[in-house]
């Protein structure tokens, strides 16, 4: 039977989007290292926003603060749930932090204030924009659930679920999503996926240790066609790139990135381009050899449409 649990902190609908990221990576906050940032960034202003934050401490109200943009949010280190696993309390701590967040960047501190140390194994913000034409239904859960080896449990999904697990070593994890499934190795940091419909987890492993489940956010959304067309052509060692929007709508931003041989060769950020909008970019390029590649990111409100394409040169 999975120890621990994930609640829900928060569904609905809205018209408009949801958006979400995570620090998946844990981090030590000792002596030598009493803070921990954290930036994310807003699209726009949100109507609601939220942090999501596990910690693993020894006892289980170890002081601690969060900031964010230089305003302390709490001086309360009960945590909203919490296990009991090898001696340690890993705790679930979640915050409304709707009238803080602003657009653009944002700045977000974990401040030790005890003498133990504390790790943070997960950094997670969720954010709920207002947009015209957008139409999202979604539900935001939580918590700490462990599942021993050859555990399973099931996750009541809609279209679109993010899922932030971690995995002990020399242990293995298999989701089942609706259209797919995905095998997953154990290792020290957490992991993200993104799967669509019900959702099964089965842990796969001979280990002591369990795995974890600390998010699940389901969503649907209705939006408007997010279509972007790019090409391409090499003349004189001038990349030569044309962009056009083809969407029902404006996009926030278009992302444009050359790669050679999988490394980032030219990078560019276009804001407010309207549909039906053209771009036209040119970029030297310095050597005639390895694989060029270009990436095309068109944004709206936190949906993301992503075109791929290969360079003959």
């Amino acid at each position: 039977m999975p120890i621990g649990k994930l609640a829900v902190f928060d569904e609905g609908f809205t018209d408009g989007s949801l958006e979400y990221s995570s620090a998946v990576k844990m981090q030590k906050l000792e002596n030598l290292s009493k803070e921990l940032e954290h930036i994310f960034y807003a699209e726009y202003k949100p109507s609601k926003a939220y942090i999501v934050i596990v910690t693993e401490t020894k006892n289980q109200f170890a002081k601690w603060r969060l900031w964010l943009n230089n305003f302390s949010i709490t001086k309360e280190f009960k945590p909203n749930e919490d296990i009991l696993m090898n001696g340690n309390f890993l705790n679930l701590h979640v915050f409304d932090v709707s009238p803080f967040v602003q657009k653009g960047k944002n700045q977000l501190v974990v401040s030790r204030m005890s003498n133990e140390p504390i790790y943070v194994h997960l950094i997670s913000t969720a954010t709920l924009y207002e947009v015209s034409g957008f139409r999202t239904e979604y539900t935001l859960g939580a918590g700490v659930l462990a599942l021993k080896p050859y555990e399973s449990i099931k996750l009541s999904g809609k279209e679109n679920n993010y899922i932030v697990v971690r995995i002990p070593l020399k242990s293995k994890l298999i989701v089942e999503g609706s259209k797919n499934t995905l095998e997953m190795e154990g290792n020290s940091d957490g992991e993200e996926i993104e799967i669509p419909g019900e959702v099964f987890i089965r842990h796969e492993g001979k280990v002591k240790d369990p795995a974890l489940i600390y998010l699940h956010y389901t969503s649907r959304e209705s939006t408007p066609k997010i279509d972007i067309e790019a090409n391409s052509r090499v003349e004189n060692l001038l990349l030569n790139i044309s962009i056009v929007n083809k969407s029902e709508i404006g996009l926030d931003r278009v992302l444009v990135n050359v790669m050679l041989n999988g490394i980032t060769i030219y990078f560019k950020s276009i804001e407010n381009v309207k549909d039906g909008d053209s771009l036209n970019l040119s970029f030297p390029l310095n050597q005639r050899k390895g694989n060029l590649h270009l990436r095309v990111v068109g944004i709206k409100a936190g949906v993301r449409k992503i075109l791929d394409k290969d360079v003959e040169w």
